[in-house]
């Protein structure tokens, strides 16, 4: 149903106004997919030493020093999750390059 409603929104409506960061993320979804999953995966590689001298994530780490003391856990980690999207800006620099790569 949702899908139904974009399409008829921004294709028959032609109503974009705000759709140009989906655009942009569209525009190389694949290369957001592989970048998103090596950050994670290297975010969770690479130890450093935690508030007690014990080795945690560098995720773990990012998380518990940059977001946990800004607001509830599930909302933190949704401010995490934006931030991490936002330093995939990879894909608006290929976007206002022209270059758009497929699998």
């Amino acid at each position: 149903m949702m899908l139904a409603a974009c399409i008829y929104v921004l294709d028959i409506r032609g109503f974009t106004k705000g759709s140009h960061p989906f655009v942009v993320l569209g525009s190389n979804a694949s290369v957001l997919f592989v970048l998103s999953g090596f950050l994670g995966k290297l975010g969770i590689i690479i130890k450093v030493a935690g508030p007690h001298g014990a080795p945690v994530s560098l995720q773990s780490a990012i998380y518990q020093l940059g977001f946990a003391w800004m607001a509830s856990p599930k909302n933190a980690s949704l401010i995490f999750a934006f931030v991490f999207l936002a330093l995939n800006a990879v894909c608006l620099e290929l976007y206002r390059q022209r270059i758009f790569l497929r699998a």
